[in-house]
């Protein structure tokens, strides 16, 4: 897992100490805090470590639960869904009391599904250890591939065992569960990378939150560009990371995405109202924004491969797109790239409007899909 392994400090003879660490990490000596920094992103396994080691009895006694749900990553979860862990410990002293548990009972539980998944956990945690430069450092490495030069990709990533969905990310951090299901590691890397890439564009380019001014009647097709350009954008970064034919292919438009995107844009166009919980309110259409604009993606970094000097000029403007007004310089090198995985008529006509009307006020981006 290479040399930044660490737990603690220890000025004197810090070797001596991660070689010791990485060797407990690898075979599974688990104490207390665990984490792992690759160029200054933190990486913490605390809530996998302290969930594997509470012991299979009939009662969890309060020290046990309170070393598992007051570990960072579990409070970072917690705090995204406004929950506190008062209840949650409640609910996980009701869940090993026995099969009369209305807990247990219910099918939706997510802490008896966490429980019950714990093996799964078990291997997918495993997996990680063992391929760690393989999945996370590999992840971290395409992220790094589409900053802009003046940026750093800094934050904390937390590997939790389970909730109320796959995963979280906000300017504070990222989370995945890993006790929702298998993953392959080209689903790791994917999710890795993409949600790093996510609190990227949230932090350093504040895209959560573009509202200067009032909205516009514009508003709607704004949106739909925009998530269209930061999902795309997002989910060609996972899928590089991923690299994984079958996985990508499983992103590509189809008919049906054209057909729907087509609808929706003629729809915004039309649209005269300044909400717009019609488009980020529909699941479907997310997703084939998500799909459409990774291909737009895809077309712009590949549509110039190199620079005599060996630079991209494709990445070049697909980087440079990464600006507030980033989805009009999004559409217009797409529309250079001479590809056609979607173009429509009333595409063009949306970006032109946009590039005709668009002004300061802008369009609040705070939406956030992952498929």
């Amino acid at each position: 897992m290479g040399e930044d392994f660490y737990r603690g400090k220890n000025d004197r003879n810090i070797d001596i100490v991660n070689a010791i660490l990485y060797q407990q990490f690898q075979e599974g000596i688990l104490m207390g805090d665990i984490m792992y920094k690759v160029n200054g992103y933190t990486f913490n396994v605390e809530s996998i470590t302290a969930f594997l080691q509470l012991p299979e009895k009939e009662q969890w006694g309060e020290e046990e639960l309170h070393s598992f749900l007051s570990t960072e990553g579990m409070q970072f979860v917690l705090h995204c869904e406004n929950e506190d862990g008062v209840s949650l410990k409640n609910g996980m002293k009701e869940m090993k009391r026995g099969k009369e548990s209305s807990l247990l009972s219910r099918k939706d539980s997510v802490w008896c599904e966490m429980w019950e998944n714990k093996q799964r956990i078990q291997e997918t945690y495993t997996l990680l250890k063992n391929r760690w430069e393989e999945i996370v450092e590999r992840a971290y490495t395409t992220v790094q591939e589409f900053l802009l030069p003046t940026n750093h990709c800094t934050g904390t990533w937390f590997f939790v065992p389970g909730r109320g969905q796959k995963a979280y990310c906000t300017p504070e951090g990222c989370a995945i569960i890993l006790g929702l299901k298998p993953y392959t590691e080209s689903e790791l890397r994917f999710m890795i990378a993409s949600l790093i890439y996510r609190k990227y564009l949230l932090t350093t380019l504040n895209c959560h939150n573009n509202t200067t001014g009032s909205h516009s009647p514009f508003t709607p097709v704004e949106t739909l560009l925009s998530i269209t350009h930061r999902e795309g954008l997002i989910t060609y970064v996972g899928l590089q990371a991923a690299a994984d034919t079958e996985f990508t292919a499983s992103y590509a438009v189809t008919e049906e995405d054209a057909a729907r995107y087509t609808d929706a844009l003629t729809a915004a166009l039309k649209e005269t109202s300044t909400d717009t919980p019609g488009i980020t309110e529909d699941a479907d259409l997310m997703s084939t924004a998500t799909r459409i604009g990774c291909a737009m993606a895809r077309a712009i970094d590949e549509s110039i491969a190199e620079k005599e000097d060996g630079n991209r000029r494709g990445r070049d403007m697909l980087l440079g797109t990464l600006s507030y007004l980033g989805f009009i310089s999004f559409l217009r090198h797409y529309k250079l790239s001479d590809t056609t995985v979607y173009d429509s008529k009333i595409l063009w006509k949306a970006y032109e409007l946009m590039e005709k009307e668009r002004t300061l006020s802008g369009v609040k981006e705070d939406v956030f899909h992952m498929q």
